[in-house]
């Protein structure tokens, strides 16, 4: 197909070109249009409540995703472009005023406010798969728990089974002292949304030091404890990146729907005017 031969940011660098003209032209048909006896206000109005509810397809489309509809990703294009338009839309009906009545100035609020949470979606869209891909597979959000509790359960193991065959308790104290707050339960940490991660580091540099002090048995133990807290590390960047997509759903979809409650409401009111 030539779409596929496009590279990807060629794509991308059409698809906001084609934003650009598309928006160029809606701003400069609707400056237009109020210079004759055409209602370009309400066209424009009618127009953004289309656009909002075409978004809200989106929603519907995640929801019936076993329907031979277009794929995911496409869909999420579409969004994505949609939402810009509206954007463009609604600074062509709003006009650079603030606007009067208490509805329309709340309207507008949440407006913007859906529109900035969801530029913050597509930025997120773009950065957050691939460091979730970059630590290990992807795993189902409510499983994280779990997978820390086993891993938890099977580090203890561990150290007592290096306590009852090296007859020493230095990786024990290591472990209490060190470890066992960092294994005990998922830890949201602001380093976990970067690259590097402070906390693990800090700890296999702990681990690689106490070396020094251990028999070669020990120093065995003790790269396993290296791999665990490796392991420990990717579960909470997951259980982070994860946690950080659902937030901005819990923010974006409901602003969302009472964007298109307040819109019709707006509407509705007008009419009642006209």
């Amino acid at each position: 197909m030539v779409k596929s031969m496009i590279p990807l940011w060629a794509r991308r660098i059409l698809g906001f070109v084609g934003l650009i003209l598309v928006s160029v032209f809606v701003l400069g048909v609707h400056s237009a249009l109020q210079h004759t006896f055409f209602d370009a206000t309400s066209a424009s109005g009618i127009a953004l409540l289309l656009l909002i509810a075409l978004l809200m397809l989106f929603g519907v489309r995640k929801r019936l995703s076993f329907l031979p509809l277009l794929r995911a990703s496409v869909w999420l294009k579409i969004h994505t472009y949609v939402g810009l338009l509206s954007l463009v839309v609604f600074v062509a009906h709003n006009g650079p005023s603030i606007p009067q009545g208490g509805l329309e100035r709340l309207l507008a609020a949440v407006f913007v406010i859906t529109g900035i949470s969801g530029i913050g979606g597509l930025i997120l869209s773009r950065i957050l798969p691939a460091r979730l891909t970059a630590h290990g597979e992807n795993l189902n959000y409510q499983q994280i728990p779990a997978l820390c509790q086993a891993l938890r359960e099977e580090v203890e193991t561990l150290i007592l089974a290096s306590t009852e065959s090296t007859d020493s308790s230095t990786i024990a104290d290591f472990y209490e002292m060190n470890l066992a707050t960092y294994f005990a339960h998922p830890r949201f940490l602001w380093g976990n949304l970067f690259p590097e991660t402070r906390v693990p580091r800090k700890l296999t540099d702990r681990l690689e030091g106490l070396k020094r002090y251990l028999n070669e048995e020990e120093e065995q133990i003790a790269e396993q404890l290296i791999e665990k807290v490796v392991t420990k590390k990717n579960l909470d960047v997951q259980w982070n990146l994860q946690s950080v997509l659902k937030f901005w759903l819990f923010i974006h979809v409901p602003l969302s729907f009472g964007l298109l409650a307040l819109a019709a409401a707006h509407i509705a009111l007008v009419w009642q005017f006209l």
